[in-house]
């Protein structure tokens, strides 16, 4: 289909239709590519026909895709069993682990792309007055207050007062927690 669409455009700047430049190189190994020779002075009609027929087939095989893709991985799980001395369920097993492990990287790389905006402020409130913190060390400080308070209540409750836990013990292994 390029080569066809670079003929086109090609001999519509001949003719003076549209501006523009194609690279003749381009053209030249496409030509060599597709094994196609003398195509450069096609008329513009034939290689329109040309077009239309080469998307025709690129929209039939597109349809025929999945059907095409499951013979083409049938086929490589064959040759690699045969490579490498396995079963064809164990190929097919390698192939599905790796087509899952391709699915989870790109779902990582979407979450990356739609996370949540970096933190720019944090606010506080200490003594009843609220500070907004905009650094990253007042951030960072703020935090570490935060959990300083919240992880530390546990040593005012009345479980860890000494006389508590001299007579129940740490782990409860005193005959007063039987």
């Amino acid at each position: 289909m390029t080569l066809w669409r670079l003929l086109i455009k090609r001999q519509q700047i001949k003719n003076n239709t549209i501006n523009g430049r194609v690279s003749l190189t381009k053209i030249r190994r496409l030509m060599k590519a597709t094994n196609l020779k003398a195509v450069l002075d096609t008329p513009l009609q034939v290689l329109s026909c040309k077009l239309k027929g080469a998307v025709s087939i690129y929209m039939k095989a597109c349809k025929e895709d999945p059907e095409l893709r499951g013979k083409f991985m049938n086929s490589l799980d064959e040759a690699r069993y045969i490579e490498d001395n396995t079963t064809p369920e164990a190929e097919k097993k390698k192939r599905a682990h790796i087509f899952s492990q391709n699915e989870a990287g790109r779902a990582l790389s979407r979450l990356k792309k739609n996370s949540r905006p970096i933190v720019s402020n944090v606010y506080s409130t200490t003594n009843g007055v609220r500070i907004e913190h905009t650094t990253k060390k007042s951030i960072e400080k703020a935090g570490i207050i935060e959990n300083i308070s919240r992880f530390r209540q546990v040593n005012n409750t009345p479980h860890m007062h000494p006389e508590i836990t001299e007579w129940l013990g740490f782990y409860a292994e005193s005959e007063a927690a039987n």
